[in-house]
């Protein structure tokens, strides 16, 4: 069922519980819940955290949204209004949780209401519009998990396919009984359910890694749990805190999913052939997807540039062969420094990138200081040390992050120049 039914049977419910002709809702009941919702906006502590212009553009919105929308009685026309209201929320990158914190504010701002009928019709129809106004985020969501198939080129593995396919139509069929409001689809219990039977017939016959099978179901009980709270609340608040929850527990499992799917590739399409990390190819493919991402949760992500010191000397001294021991060597250590969540690709030569999710510039200067000294220490056999530079950028730039590496290649460029053996962040000079 499209996300449109889904809209118009929420809309009919909200109908068939409020009759239009009950709708009696007058300008100085609205002015009563603007002016009390005004005071605790500005007195919120977890909208307080927010930039001073995303809290402007949150008020202006909500503002419209008492004023112009609430005193409304909803039709088809008003469902499509607050659903655009909902998408300008999004684009501005205002996140669910500012949504639900607003939400509640209203919430709260009707009880100032004297008239007990008035106050129950208000907030009926405030947990109506801001499940439309959420609509966006949850869509969104279900559209990035889908297009993490699309984008990442991975056809190899049909079997992990189906299993995402699996988790997507029991998640969508939980949001068709949500906007419904009839709660008629019945969840299974995890170890009953249509993915569990594909978890253990086919996905631990793809994967070694046994304890990615334990995480993968681990995130899947928690989601039938949730799928199973939100079904029974009666509370449409608690729906809407229950399912951003489900949400990033549905990424994860999907994310975790996907990297199966890409490490189940040819060896030749996506790693380097000699040193065994993730070649130039695929890097397109996961850095628009990991800095789209970030943008879209307002997650930090970090890249480091890394080349090996004098490894023109070290070719030229010890030979090719030698020069490939080493590079497989320092690309091992790199490895071995990083997160499970982390990617490293071979950028170019001796030349090497670490992908770093959901990790602001301080932590990338840690994992850059520990890989640069885990090879500095490392006994290579050779008559001479083998040392790294770097350069580290949080990246700004999330709709063209290759401006980031840019600007990471050229803090390089300084280390190498500057003494070598070090990590360069904007003016910063790390060494030992």
């Amino acid at each position: 069922m499209r996300l449109k039914r889904m809209l118009q049977e929420l809309l009919e419910g909200f109908q068939e519980k409020i009759p239009k002709e009950k709708w009696k809702i007058d300008s100085k009941d609205i002015e009563i819940i603007f002016e009390d919702f005004s005071k605790h906006f500005e007195t919120n502590v977890s909208l307080k955290i927010l930039p001073e212009e995303d809290r402007k553009v949150l008020f202006r919105f909500i503002k419209r949204y008492i004023k112009n929308y609430l005193p409304v009685y909803p039709d088809e026309n008003r469902i499509k209004l607050l659903r655009r209201l909902g998408e300008r929320l999004l684009i501005k990158l205002i996140s669910e949780f500012s949504v639900v914190e607003v939400y509640k504010i209203i919430l709260r701002a009707v009880e100032k209401i004297e008239d007990e009928g008035k106050r129950e019709i208000l907030k009926e129809k405030i947990n109506f519009d801001f499940m439309i106004v959420i609509s966006p985020y949850i869509n969104l969501s279900y559209k990035e998990d889908k297009k993490i198939l699309k984008d990442s080129s991975l056809e190899y593995v049909l079997s992990v396919e189906k299993g995402i396919n699996i988790h997507l139509n029991i998640k969508n069929e939980l949001y068709k009984s949500l906007f419904s409001g009839k709660n008629h689809v019945k969840i299974k219990f995890a170890e009953d359910c249509e993915f569990t039977q594909w978890l253990r017939d086919s996905l631990t016959n793809l994967v070694n890694n046994k304890n990615i099978i334990k995480e993968i179901e681990s995130l899947h009980e928690k989601f039938h749990l949730m799928a199973q709270k939100i079904l029974e609340s009666k509370d449409n608040f608690t729906k809407i805190l229950l399912l951003k929850d489900l949400e990033d527990n549905s990424l994860k499992l999907i994310y975790l999913l996907n990297k199966i799917y890409t490490e189940n590739l040819s060896q030749i399409a996506i790693y380097d052939k000699l040193t065994q990390v993730y070649n130039r190819a695929l890097l397109d493919s996961i850095l628009y997807k990991s800095a789209k991402y970030a943008k879209r949760h307002k997650l930090p992500i970090s890249i480091i540039m890394l080349d090996i010191d004098n490894f023109k000397g070290i070719n030229d001294t010890y030979g090719h062969l030698e020069g490939d021991r080493i590079l497989k060597t320092v690309a091992s250590i790199i490895k071995s420094s990083i997160r499970e969540s982390d990617y490293a690709f071979r950028y170019g030569g001796e030349e090497f990138l670490i992908l770093l999710p959901n990790t602001d510039i301080n932590g990338a200067i840690v994992v850059g200081e520990k890989t640069r000294k885990n090879i500095e220490n490392f006994d290579f056999s050779l008559d001479r040390k083998i040392t790294i530079s770097c350069g580290i950028k949080q990246i700004e730039n999330f709709d063209n992050p290759y401006l980031d590496i840019e600007q990471a290649d050229k803090y390089l460029y300084i280390a190498k120049k500057s003494g070598k053996n070090r990590c360069i962040y904007g003016n910063t000079i790390l060494t030992s």
